[in-house]
């Protein structure tokens, strides 16, 4: 997902929180956009991707993900599956309507044994996985493109195959996580900060909210006090 942040305000003692623009939308006043990701990212079943016409190797790819973060708020990386159906589903299907191979954030060492570059096992078994793949032991970078028709598919849709690392393909970032300022904690994508962290004695509402409003993030952004889900 894409994080802009909006502030709200409701009675809840001694957290500080950055909210996402997702969780703003039943606010009058507030500037939003309409899909919540900012260009050049698309919105793909509420994450957000950067699909690349430029075409490069994988190492080069890699470095031109990290670099397209403008602020120290967002992360953005080559994409990744996160074994959610719905969503990688929706991204495997944006790729096959765009009809190229595209690399992705996959790797391996010795062409057998898989990961995401942000540490997860990537298992040989997985569904996402044309036929037969992985099955070059020399391409040990991983690439989606349009598959073989299996008998549960009416249409060829896109699948993940091994790569050589040198091929030179377009790519797909994606920025789906906030990082959040020292001494905040990060909770289901929101960045909190408890008062008992630093040792902050009680304080009333508006002390508190004082407070809150008074810490020093990002560039841009902004704390406040904690609110509820909306």
């Amino acid at each position: 997902m894409c994080y802009k942040l909006c502030l709200l305000i409701l009675p809840v003692l001694g957290l500080a929180t950055l909210w996402p623009v997702s969780k703003c939308e039943k606010v009058v006043g507030y500037e939003l956009t309409s899909s919540g990701c900012d260009p050049p990212f698309e919105n793909v079943n509420n994450g957000c991707y950067y699909f690349s016409d430029v075409q490069m190797d994988f190492d080069y790819v890699y470095e031109y993900c990290l670099n397209l973060a403008n602020d120290q708020v967002h992360e953005i990386t080559l994409a990744m599956l996160c074994y959610e159906v719905d969503q990688d589903q929706s991204l495997l299907n944006a790729m096959a309507a765009k009809n190229k191979t595209f690399w992705l954030g996959g790797i391996s060492d010795n062409g057998d044994q898989w990961q995401w570059i942000d540490g997860r096992d990537i298992y040989i078994t997985a569904p996402f996985w044309d036929l037969n793949e992985p099955n070059q032991v020399e391409n040990t970078c991983m690439a989606a493109e349009t598959g073989s028709v299996t008998a549960h598919e009416d249409v060829a849709q896109s699948k993940i195959f091994d790569h050589n690392c040198s091929d030179i393909l377009p790519f797909v970032c994606q920025t789906n996580s906030i990082k959040c300022p020292p001494d905040f904690i990060l909770i289901e994508n929101f960045c909190y900060l408890h008062s008992k962290t630093f040792g902050a004695p009680n304080l009333h509402w508006q002390d508190a909210r004082d407070y809150c409003q008074s810490l020093d993030v990002y560039e841009g952004y902004h704390a406040d006090l904690a609110v509820l889900g909306l």
